[in-house]
């Protein structure tokens, strides 16, 4: 399927999935946070912001991630085992599974387990999994996918992966947060298996940005998700049944309470993953639209060799 037709098929979807959750990693990851518990603020405006290309997403990085997972296929006849550690909704699982369909053979197969702090996106992956299946029954056939909701620092399943996908997640950590979970997709891994992410590399002064910059910041922000959203082809507003005032609120909910942390330059990430035992096989400097302004992202695959 198109990936924007299911995104236009699932923002109602997702809306409707948040408003029931009881959880919020911003919550778990804040001792300042006063706001329930509730992933609501994040991922019900999600796909909206996805449509409009106004939120980081795996197809910034597609042909990164498409070679990425190409490059770390096995030959063997064993399925391939591939873990995605956090993940806002189906983009990155989406990429995956056509990747695969086109890559591996039928005898061969692949596991993929999704695992994620919050149940919302597990439940929009599970949704995605069933579209695919009914418009299409061949491209899972050889393919399996499980959910678990878990943090990564506790998750163990008793397998190993040959490949670990995640997109723009460690900059939703600490420092020390950082190299905890670097050090779990090391003891995740197969010797030989690879990570592959991207990571956002921010400004030096990004963490001192004045309140007047971060209101500029935000008005620019919501002006461009109205100008896109005014110049949506009818058929598409149609899907979306929103009023542009309501994701307007929506939106502006969600680049208030996100954060995104500094994980360090191009240096420090490397470093980063090499103190855990995994040896970059590659690292890229990549500039991408961004949320607000074009944005540095480090794209990295690193291995596992003990």
């Amino acid at each position: 399927m198109i990936l924007n037709d299911l995104l236009l098929d699932s923002c109602k979807e997702m809306y409707r999935l948040s408003e029931d959750c009881t959880n919020d990693f911003v919550a778990f990851n804040s001792s300042s946070t006063t706001h329930a518990a509730s992933c609501n603020w994040y991922h019900s405006v999600w796909q909206y912001l996805r449509i409009l290309d106004c939120v980081s997403a795996p197809q910034w990085h597609q042909s990164f991630y498409e070679e990425a997972i190409k490059s770390s296929l096995t030959t063997s006849k064993t399925p391939i085992s591939i873990l995605i550690s956090g993940t806002a909704d189906y983009s990155l699982l989406y990429l995956i599974i056509n990747v695969l369909d086109k890559k591996i053979p039928p005898e061969q197969g692949a596991i993929i387990d999704v695992v994620d702090l919050c149940g919302t996106p597990l439940k929009i992956c599970e949704w995605y999994i069933n579209k695919e299946k009914a418009n299409n029954k061949d491209i899972l056939s050889n393919i399996s996918v499980s959910y678990y909701k878990s943090n990564i620092t506790l998750f163990d399943r008793g397998r190993k992966y040959h490949m670990i996908c995640t997109d723009a997640f460690l900059t939703r950590f600490s420092s020390l947060e950082t190299a905890s979970i670097v050090s779990k997709w090391h003891s995740l891994l197969h010797n030989g298996g690879r990570i592959i992410t991207t990571v956002r590399i921010h400004e030096k002064n990004n963490a001192h940005t004045s309140l007047v910059e971060q209101i500029k910041d935000i008005r620019l922000y919501i002006d461009k998700i109205q100008n896109r959203f005014k110049n949506l082809p009818p058929e598409d507003l149609e899907k979306m049944d929103i009023l542009i005032d309501k994701l307007s609120f929506m939106a502006l909910r969600y680049i208030v309470r996100m954060k995104s942390n500094h994980v360090g330059n191009l240096s420090e990430i490397k470093q980063l993953f090499q103190q855990a035992n995994l040896k970059p096989l590659v690292v890229q400097v990549a500039s991408v639209p961004g949320e607000i302004r074009e944005t540095s992202y480090c794209r990295l695959v690193a291995q596992r060799e003990d």
